[in-house]
């Protein structure tokens, strides 16, 4: 018999290889997800929660609105306000009885025979099942908040169902001393609607007694508007002579709201309103705002916005004295995560940030103004004696009746042109073998400086030689009619490619070299492989809004999959490299399985957080990293379209119609459908929007669909 002995060598075991061992593995991948989203959700609620923007609120006015519930039933006012109130309060008792509270301050004379600065209209309904308990004597209340905070005179609409609910001998003394017009609005009351009750009170106060005041403001019984800033006598009138002074062109000025909660205190311990509770919202409960206006640039009265005649609105929460590095810096953190579930919003509100916007678009459009300064001096046209194009750009221009705080208007125009020109002359374009040609089409109806300064330099197209009163057709379709017309002219010069572009669409530096290697040259390799040969047009911008993976379009689910599994597979393999010996790599498919789900899992769920636009940002590293793909609906800033296809298009749109709810992009969606052609879009976007103000609707825009991608210039 043989006595052996056999030796077992231990295997040294490392901390990476306990932690990432079967037992562990799953544990710790689990705590980490569950880490991962707890700091998503504890930055979430901590960014909406504070400010981070440096920025006075000299000026700002709000509304204060109660909560209409049965419980809570609610208290609006400013606290400083609140002690001035109470030290002030008198008992005064009208003629049928009724007790009403009043101040010392409220015994002011009113302005009578001479035109009232600034007025108010209210449609009011008292009745005893009203879940907000409101009474006469809360809107005996209101009427004296609004003479303290400086209203001259108030047309109250009494809106009463039954006679026992009319207010009209409760508001006589105050009718008798001049500051209440009152108004039996019972014919108007049953049944209740929008606008055959409310909005056309507004708009017969409008009518009626509109000479008599230069502002007016249309508000509710439970909304009462402060100023954080300013709380003496007649508050509101001094802020609007100093917002109007700073911006004259405003005709609208909208309050935004803020909203009083909780359990409230009793009304006979605190008979004020405004004094019966104490907690309100940081920040503004919603989007929904109440309008200070101009009595005589009212077209069409509504209950939030009301259609102007003449000039533009403007948000009272105006923020002045910003530090423009602050805000960059704010900002290009900010464009980095906007769209994407991890967005920390550092602007106090929308209004700070149109405001940055703004301020973005003045140093731009000086930049390329004096550019375009130093060219007169030494005059020469860059495109005019371009013949033959292959590529027709054709930059579509209309004026914006809007003034800036500097007193300029947008300059959209002259940006897009100036970076146009950067383009075209750059090393990189003269290289290729495209000539490429460049036009303005003004299709404004009105004399528009801005575009003819420009016809020294470029082709200049405009629709109409004079003024011209344009004849009753709705915006879209206008929109449509100037579209075709400027699209039929840049056919006309006989280009292979017609490039329409928006005046407020801004090129990327790489537009060209990009469009000629997708188009031209891929398609020279891939031959037969590229089907392009019943394509009508390739779209440059699609919003970044639309871009995100939770979308209808089939792409983009299979997107996400494919970056979880790209990025999961390389991470497990550099897992099992640096962790497994070459003798345990083969036998362990099973764990090797394990780990790629959960870090496929892991990369899936991160690129789903971070969000397709900015995934997206990385494939402006190379022209070779772009793609092109069938196109979703909606947008029309840069379209390229093939020249042998777009005619029938464009005679297409001569015969048809825009409407409501159908534009030029829906009518391209339906005519593709109808005679089976093909539209496909180049991503990343080639344009960035930057026009803050629409033409269309006349208003600005939300400072939400405003998005900077990285390689756009910031000052």
């Amino acid at each position: 018999m043989k006595l052996q002995l056999t030796y077992c060598p231990v295997q040294e075991v490392g901390f990476l290889q306990i932690l990432c061992s079967r037992k562990y593995f799953r544990a710790i991948w689990l705590c980490s997800l569950t880490a991962f989203i707890m700091m998503i959700t504890y930055h979430l609620s901590e960014f909406r929660g504070k400010n981070f923007v440096g920025g006075k609120f000299n000026h700002a006015v709000s509304l204060l609105i109660k909560n209409s519930s049965s419980r809570n039933t609610s208290l609006i006012g400013n606290p400083s306000l609140d002690i001035k109130l109470r030290s002030t309060i008198v008992q005064n008792t009208t003629k049928d009885g009724t007790r009403y509270d009043c101040h010392r301050w409220c015994h002011k004379t009113n302005t009578v025979g001479s035109k009232y600065f600034l007025s108010g209209v209210l449609l009011v309904r008292i009745y005893s099942s009203d879940l907000a308990k409101l009474s006469t004597r809360e809107l005996l209340q209101w009427l004296y908040y609004l003479k303290y905070a400086g209203f001259e005179h108030v047309y109250v609409y009494d809106a009463y169902v039954y006679k026992n609910e009319s207010q009209k001998n409760a508001l006589e003394f105050l009718v008798k001393e001049g500051f209440v017009t009152y108004v039996d609005w019972s014919h108007k009351a049953f049944p209740y609607s929008i606008t055959g009750t409310q909005e056309s009170a507004y708009q017969h106060c409008v009518k009626t007694w509109g000479k008599k005041s230069n502002w007016q403001a249309s508000i509710d019984i439970d909304e009462y508007p402060f100023c954080p800033e300013d709380t003496k006598p007649n508050f509101i009138q001094r802020f609007i002579a100093n917002f109007s002074r700073e911006q004259p062109s405003v005709s609208q000025i909208t309050m935004r709201n803020f909203l009083f909660l909780g359990k409230p205190f009793s009304d006979k311990e605190r008979p004020l309103l405004i004094d019966r509770l104490k907690r309100r919202t940081h920040a503004p409960a919603n989007d929904l705002v109440k309008p200070i206006y101009k009595t005589s640039h009212i077209k069409r009265s509504h209950v939030h916005h009301h259609d102007l005649a003449h000039g533009f609105s403007e948000d009272a929460d105006e923020i002045l004295d910003y530090d423009d590095n602050d805000y960059k810096t704010t900002y290009e953190i900010e464009k980095s995560t906007r769209y994407s579930f991890y967005y920390r919003n550092f602007f106090h509100n929308k209004t700070t940030e149109m405001a940055y916007h703004i301020k973005q678009n003045e140093i731009r459009s000086v930049v390329a103004s004096q550019f375009w300064n130093t060219l007169q001096n030494d005059p020469f046209n860059f495109t005019k004696t371009v013949k033959d194009v292959d590529v027709d750009v054709m930059i579509i221009t209309t004026s914006r009746h809007i003034s800036l705080p500097d007193g300029n208007n947008p300059r959209f125009l002259t940006q897009v042109l100036w970076q146009f020109f950067q383009i075209l002359n750059s090393p990189e374009t003269s290289e290729l073998p495209w000539k490429v040609g460049l036009s303005i089409c003004n299709v404004d109806p009105k004399p528009y400086e801005e575009a003819k300064n420009f016809s020294s330099l470029v082709h200049y197209i405009q629709r109409y030689s004079v003024e011209t009163d344009l004849p009753a057709v709705h915006i879209k379709d206008k929109e449509k009619q100037d579209y075709a017309f400027c699209l039929e002219k840049s056919l006309k010069s006989r280009p292979r490619y017609s490039l329409l572009v928006e005046d407020d669409a801004f090129p990327h530096p790489q537009l060209f070299q990009a469009l000629y290697y997708h188009i031209v040259e891929k398609k020279r390799v891939m031959g037969s492989r590229l089907q392009t040969n019943n394509v009508l047009f390739y779209k440059l911008y699609h919003p970044e809004r639309l871009q995100g993976f939770w979308s209808l379009e089939p792409e983009r689910f299979p997107e996400l999959f494919s970056f979880g599994c790209l990025c999961g597979t390389c991470v497990t393999c550099l897992i099992n490299y640096l962790l497994y010996s070459r003798e345990n790599r083969t036998t362990g498919l099973h764990n090797f399985f394990n780990t790629w789900v959960w870090v496929v899992f892991y990369f899936t769920l991160a690129a789903f957080l971070i969000g397709r636009p900015h995934l997206m940002q990385l494939r402006y590293l190379s022209k070779y990293f772009f793609t092109v793909g069938p196109t979703p609906s909606c947008c029309t800033p840069g379209m390229l379209f093939v020249a042998e296809k777009a005619t029938h298009w464009v005679n297409y749109m001569k015969s048809h119609t825009c409407g409501v709810n159908y534009g030029k992009d829906t009518m391209l969606d339906d005519y593709r459908k109808k005679f089976k052609v093909q539209g496909l879009i180049v991503q990343p976007n080639l344009f960035t929007h930057i026009g803050f103000y629409s033409s269309l609707s006349e208003k600005l825009l939300g400072p939400s669909l405003m998005y900077y991608p990285p390689w756009f210039p910031l000052y």
